[in-house]
């Protein structure tokens, strides 16, 4: 009987429109030219109280719904004014545009809205982690790897210093990198949305970048990263919305005791380009992708040149089992096998994509079976890496193994077994 009486109360506040509140009113505009996006969806959501399939729910959603006029201009009532001291949040929706969503506003709201055109591709992205490890060690960042590392040198990022109650920032940038920060309000963002910080600057800065940087607790902004690689990357720096984890993480060989995530866009081909849809949820960036981009000449594309490879056999105790250096001609598949070896490589092939970066394809064939690999991309900092199996029948079962196809320096490269 206790209970009934504040949910009473919240049923009753939220049917009483006995003061209706102002409107939130607003423009959109395109962000780069400033001039208005007429004709876009703008929808307004409010959660509390209400009643939903019959029962009384505390997240019931409240909204309405309007168009932006010819000067990009919106007008909308609180859909519950009940609920008004809750606040609300906007989504805006307009074809061939990015989508804003999660825009806070309440009764009177007067907002400036920017978007941008959907942009053709956008760069990979997801969320770095930069901490402390239970042992007292820091560990940062690899964007190619896309995983903590504890070393500093294998690191694209690393924390000098995170503060534990406060989100205290200091960060460094290995040899041949870089950092460089650029606020919320030199950006001209009017109006926070869901992933803003990465939305707007879509190139990194040409110069101006140092080996650390120190983070102002109060200042949001972007951090831009200049790889060791000379690519780019961009993460958002928020303090008044960080997101912290603590525990086991892969990759890392002791436990997390403190660390901090922080959304990324990154670039791992060349240029300074970072176009980012944060609504659009691009893919998170693939290791054997970033690497090989990471070879790639300033043009943004390999030369398709012959080029030496070994390949290399282990079984399942990673024994070596056999090992074969060869040269490939783009395009022309080559069979080999080894006078005392276990297995013959058939079609192995050298293939450039229109990506620009290189692809092996080859099959394995040994007693009994064949295992096809298909394309991979290789390189020096991720060679291709294909497992298969070697069926011999009771007790043996089958075998396992794996196969690693790795380029190698011409002026070493001994070709044979």
């Amino acid at each position: 009987m206790r209970l009934l009486g504040p949910i009473l109360l919240a049923m009753a506040a939220a049917a009483l429109p006995a003061c209706a509140p102002e409107p939130v009113r607003g423009r959109l505009v395109e962000y780069r030219s400033g001039e208005p996006v007429p004709e876009a969806t703008v929808t307004i959501t409010q959660r509390g109280w209400g009643w939903s399939e019959g029962q009384l729910v505390w997240d019931r959603s409240y909204r309405a719904r309007t168009r932006t006029g010819a000067e990009g201009r919106f007008e909308l009532p609180l859909p519950a004014p009940g609920l008004a001291g809750s606040g609300a949040t906007l989504e805006v929706e307009r074809e061939g545009f990015q989508r804003l969503t999660e825009v806070p506003a309440h009764a009177g709201a007067e907002l400036l809205l920017q978007t941008l055109p959907v942009p053709a591709a956008s760069v990979p992205g997801g969320h770095a982690m930069l901490g402390t490890l239970a042992d007292g060690r820091m560990f940062g960042w690899s964007f190619v790897e896309n995983r903590p590392v504890a070393d500093p040198a294998q690191a694209d990022l690393f924390p000098l210093r995170i503060g534990r109650d406060a989100p205290q920032l200091e960060l460094s940038a290995p040899a041949g990198g870089g950092l460089q920060f650029l606020s919320q309000a030199a950006q001209r963002i009017a109006s926070p949305s869901y992933g803003h910080l990465l939305r707007y600057a879509e190139q990194a800065p040409a110069d101006g970048y140092a080996a650390r940087l120190r983070l102002d607790a109060g200042t949001p902004g972007t951090i831009f990263v200049r790889t060791r690689d000379a690519r780019h990357a961009k993460l958002a720096f928020d303090p008044s919305g960080f997101a912290s984890v603590a525990g086991r993480v892969d990759g890392l060989d002791a436990p997390v005791a403190h660390a901090l995530l922080l959304p990324f866009a990154y670039n791992p081909r060349p240029g300074r380009a970072l176009p980012f849809d944060p609504a659009a949820h691009p893919p998170a960036p693939d290791p054997a992708h970033a690497a090989a981009a990471a070879e790639l000449p300033p043009e943004g594309r390999q030369a398709p040149v012959a080029r030496s490879f070994e390949l290399t056999v282990r079984d399942a105790g990673g024994d070596l089992v056999e090992r074969v250096a060869l040269r490939l001609e783009p395009g022309v598949p080559r069979d080999l096998a080894c006078p005392q070896g276990r297995f013959q490589y058939r079609g192995v092939v050298l293939v450039y994509g229109d990506d620009g970066l290189a692809r092996v394809r080859l099959s394995v064939h040994g007693p009994g079976f064949a295992f096809h690999g298909g394309e991979r991309l290789v390189s020096r900092r991720k060679p291709a890496l294909m497992r298969f199996q070697e069926y011999r029948g009771a007790p043996q079962g089958a075998l396992e193994y794996e196969l690693q196809v790795a380029p190698v320096d011409e002026a070493t490269a001994a070709a044979g077994c």
